[in-house]
């Protein structure tokens, strides 16, 4: 029994020392998705030598090494090829995690990167909504990216993605129909403006979108 005893506590220690932090899984994939650390560190905003060290940090735990420098840039190493999936899992995870997470907390607050089409990015601006919305919500800063190609939400490009046709299937990500087509009529002035219906369901998500992540997050 002592030894059975002393065995577990010995395989218990082995996990704690293995744990590692999980956020250096983001240089990871960066490192996958862009093949080098230099491009790795534009996408995060950090230096090489920060990239670097986090991946060391984390072949270090996971005790293998993950990808190898190349003349041309970084490649993955066959463990780190086999546990690239695994990575990207948890980044969908988290991803899931903070979205679903927003609807518990009613403070509003921070950043929220909405994205449309060109065209519909366009009337959004001329109808006044995002003047209307941040006198309403002063601490909500919302950037508008416009874009002909759809952003991908799990990994961070957008937090509010505006789109035509059916919601979604990816359980990754929360859909809610907002109008059956996004009209806008003209005012009296001659400024369009967004239906009464369409402008508060879109003020409904941007205040309860990943709300918030601080400024700069």
């Amino acid at each position: 029994m002592a030894g059975a005893a002393s065995l577990r506590v010995g395989l218990a220690k082995m996990r704690v020392e293995r744990m590692f932090d999980w956020n250096d899984l983001r240089y990871f994939l960066a490192i996958a998705r862009g093949g080098s650390t230099g491009s790795a560190a534009k996408a995060l905003g950090v230096n090489q030598s920060t990239v670097q060290r986090r991946l060391r940090a984390l072949e270090a735990a996971l005790d293998c090494s993950l990808a190898e420098r190349q003349a041309g840039g970084y490649r993955l190493t066959p463990h780190g090829q086999q546990l690239l999936a695994y990575a990207e899992q948890v980044e969908t995870t988290v991803s899931t995690l903070q979205r679903q997470s927003a609807t518990l907390d009613n403070r509003a607050t921070g950043l929220v990167k909405l994205t449309s089409h060109v065209t519909v990015g366009q009337r959004i601006i001329k109808s006044g909504f995002l003047d209307s919305f941040h006198s309403e919500h002063p601490s909500i800063t919302i950037e508008l990216i416009m874009e002909q190609r759809a952003l991908d939400l799990s990994r961070g490009e957008a937090d509010i993605a505006i789109r035509g046709g059916p919601l979604d299937d990816d359980p990754a990500l929360v859909g809610r129909k907002i109008t059956p087509a996004i009209h806008l009529s003209n005012a009296t002035a001659g400024r369009p403006r967004l239906r009464t219906s369409t402008g508060s369901a879109l003020s409904s998500l941007l205040t309860r979108s990943k709300l918030c992540r601080p400024r700069g997050g």
